[in-house]
């Protein structure tokens, strides 16, 4: 399988990082990989899988597009032209200490689809790329409807989002993620900033994948931990063992807390999901949360929020029993094949034999 590793410039106009207050254009870049349709040994190949759209993957909060390696080497998915990207302010998408918003990161998403010119489905999971996905299709509608507009190159069909995609960060989770931003701040002042990363990776990755000792759930867990490390050396500046990185422990800090900041500083998306006639258009939105999300405990009703702003009409809902907080990754075999179900009776109107 040839993935290709590329990046996108592109110009945002808005007054992150203004002192003035004034809107400023600035440039960014959004690292992504393609991995093109590939059909198995084995593999039945359909008439309609040249209808397929792209899949645009958007990974959790300090992950990485590799998050998506089960997704990207999946049979399943095999079909699928699929796009994995280092969401804005993440790994080779880093702002190097720039401010960045969700507003951005969805501004780039529109823009890679553009540049690819492809009908897509965005897959967001949990608090990074959800709320990415979720702003990405309310954009592409809005656009969509401005009369006299130039008909955009690309378009979003519909998006798989996961967890708390929809609402603004909870008051005890501000508090607990602020305080854990600045505990880590002060560790990279008394012990190497790339022993600091490891072990915020091991804790963040054991928070995500849950402590089950199943298999699938184990090397998921270790192999998280590991792409965490590396996506935050690289967002906050840091080479690798060894290795002093760019910048002082001082500033390594100072990025990690300026990204919680803006995790917990983002807007809440209910009261727009919930407007009639929808802002979604015709976009629809599966809706995906595990009953052990113990990062976004699954009886706090996130899910069932989300569907009921979105509406029947655009919305369903997949519980994935025993998931965890990175769903995708830990149940990938079986809900890869959800998902592929649902493109491709829920949005392509095909004919669909579930096994």
């Amino acid at each position: 399988m040839a993935s290709q590793d590329k990046t996108l410039e592109f110009e945002y106009t808005s007054t992150l990082d203004r002192t003035d207050g004034k809107p400023a254009t600035q440039k960014y870049t959004l690292g992504y990989d393609l991995v093109p349709p590939e059909h198995h040994e084995g593999q039945t190949v359909l008439d309609n899988d040249k209808d397929l759209p792209t899949l645009l993957m958007c990974h959790p909060f300090n992950n990485s597009r590799h998050y998506w390696s089960p997704q990207t080497h999946d049979h399943t998915l095999g079909p699928f032209n699929k796009v994995a990207v280092d969401s804005i302010g993440f790994a080779l998408s880093s702002t190097d200490g720039r401010q960045w918003d969700f507003d951005l990161a969805a501004h780039a998403i529109i823009q890679l689809v553009d540049e690819l010119g492809v009908k897509a489905v965005i897959i967001g999971d949990s608090m990074g790329g959800g709320p990415i996905g979720l702003r990405v299709a309310l954009l592409d509608a809005k656009r969509r409807s401005k009369k006299g507009a130039t008909e955009p190159k690309g378009e979003i069909l519909g998006v798989v989002a996961c967890g708390t995609c929809a609402e603004e960060e909870s008051a005890d989770f501000v508090e607990q993620y602020l305080a854990s931003a600045s505990a880590f701040a002060k560790t990279c002042l008394t012990i190497p900033p790339f022993r600091a990363i490891t072990d915020f990776a091991t804790d963040m990755s054991m928070d995500g994948y849950g402590l089950s000792h199943e298999p699938l759930v184990l090397s998921a867990r270790l192999r998280g931990a590991g792409i965490i490390s590396k996506s935050l050396s690289l967002t906050l500046g840091v080479g690798g063992e060894g290795v002093d990185g760019k910048f002082d422990p001082k500033e390594i800090g100072r990025r990690m807390k300026m990204n919680y900041q803006i995790l917990c500083g983002r807007k809440g998306l209910i009261g727009e999901l919930a407007a009639r006639p929808s802002r979604l258009g015709k976009r629809k939105v599966l809706v995906v949360h595990g009953t052990e999300d113990e990062a976004y405990p699954f009886n706090r009703n996130y899910h069932t929020r989300t569907v009921s702003a979105i509406g029947e009409e655009n919305a369903s809902l997949h519980v994935v029993q025993g998931g965890p907080h990175f769903v995708t990754v830990t149940h990938w075999p079986t809900l890869d094949k959800t998902i592929d179900e649902w493109i491709r009776g829920e949005l392509l109107g095909q004919e669909v034999k579930k096994a």
